[in-house]
């Protein structure tokens, strides 16, 4: 499954027949609870239905997140 690293792992993400993945959300799973409970699938997955807009507000708004938390293990 192909995933984006910095200082470890950010995200992974696949396609599927009818939705696109998003893995790994870390703490984006709380503190964006509310935008991506629509999409809210397993412990740490978004699923996308291929029929609508992926809501790139809220990936950008994940990946962000990923990004600092990343960076503060690293700093540990």
């Amino acid at each position: 499954m192909p995933y984006y690293a910095l200082n470890g792992r950010l995200i992974y993400f696949a396609i599927m027949r009818d939705w696109a993945g998003l893995y790994m959300l870390g703490g984006a799973k709380t503190k964006y609870a509310r935008e991506l409970a629509p999409y809210l699938s397993g412990v740490s997955t978004a699923r996308f239905p291929l029929d609508r807009p992926i809501p790139a507000s809220v990936v950008r708004k994940v990946v962000k997140l990923r990004v600092a938390e990343n960076k503060a293990r690293a700093k540990r």
